[in-house]
């Protein structure tokens, strides 16, 4: 159910790091607590995906398996809301959707379906729980990312080919009009999109940087194509560089002029990647050499400049 077992992700939840790792109903979050200790939440349901936004975490949880002909009206999923604080269930409530990615802006929650091939991505309003809005049909298990600005929020649609990607502006918590990028048949992109935090752009994982604009002519318009494409990217903006993540090597790239100037290769297989505060934190798993057992590993590294130092 959902995609494979355990989940890794990584949240800015407090001042540090921490990052969840989801395993069947349980999610357990990792972190720099008073305490020290690992917390761990236990589910009713099982956790698709999640999305931190103003000190909650909200969840995406099935109630089913994900089909193509597990039609729209006879769909049904639920969204929590944990309060990362005290890592506690604050909401829980029911849709009428089988959940697949999720996003919020603090007045809404925003998601896309998994099953039923043609569907819309639905918006719930943060204070009452109840559905306020919904795109025009996008096709099942679209990806979404929101926008810095919390005006539009993006949709990508590997089900499809090629790949597309839809730009959907939101108004008052509420999804409005929407197109598809001018770009999209012209250059081979895959699942993931991340905006960059100054908003200025898209990076696919297959490599592509695309521009995020407000007016329409400009909006999604291809831009450059990195030296190779990435699993995971997080951002250095103080000191103009960003890094991604692919196997076990780390790149860092130059964001002004987007080129590579330096590769790391780690001793894992990372699974994520997170800056804060002038550290590089990577999460990879290992294996152990006295039993072989892997484990995952999270390790700081300094930077200074384009060097990551241990």
């Amino acid at each position: 159910m959902g995609k494979e077992s355990p989940k890794l992700h990584i949240t800015k939840l407090q001042i540090i790091i921490n990052f969840i790792l989801v395993i069947g109903f349980s999610m357990q979050a990792y972190g720099y607590w008073a305490t020290g200790k690992i917390r761990r939440l236990t589910m009713n349901l099982v956790p698709e995906r999640i999305y931190f936004y103003n000190n909650e975490l909200y969840v995406a949880l099935l109630k089913g398996i994900h089909s193509s002909y597990w039609w729209n009206e006879d769909q049904e999923g639920a969204i929590a809301i944990i309060n990362t604080d005290t890592f506690t269930l604050a909401e829980q409530f029911d849709i009428d959707m089988d959940p697949f990615d999720i996003v919020a802006d603090g007045k809404s929650i925003y998601v896309s379906s998994g099953s039923g091939q043609w569907g819309n991505i639905k918006g719930y309003s943060r204070e009452t729980l109840l559905e306020t809005s919904k795109s025009r049909l996008v096709y099942e298990k679209s990806f979404l990312e929101m926008h810095p600005s919390l005006d539009k929020l993006y949709a990508t649609t590997m089900a499809l080919s090629p790949t597309d990607i839809e730009s959907y502006f939101i108004v008052d918590g509420k999804i409005s009009t929407g197109y598809d990028s001018p770009d999209y048949d012209d250059y081979r992109l895959t699942k993931q999109i991340t905006i960059s935090p100054d908003g200025k752009y898209i990076f696919n994982d297959s490599g592509v940087v695309m521009i995020a604009a407000d007016a329409k002519p400009m909006n999604m318009r291809y831009l450059t194509k990195l030296y190779s494409n990435f699993e995971k990217i997080t951002f250095n903006m103080k000191e103009g560089f960003f890094y991604t993540s692919n196997g076990s090597n780390i790149d860092v790239y130059n964001y002004k002029s987007m080129e590579r100037e330096k590769r790391y290769a780690m001793s894992g297989d990372i699974q994520n990647i997170f800056y804060q505060e002038g550290k590089l934190f990577v999460v990879s798993i290992e294996e152990l050499y006295s039993t072989k057992l892997t484990t995952y590993a999270i390790k700081a590294y300094n930077v200074k400049g384009n060097e990551l130092i241990q």
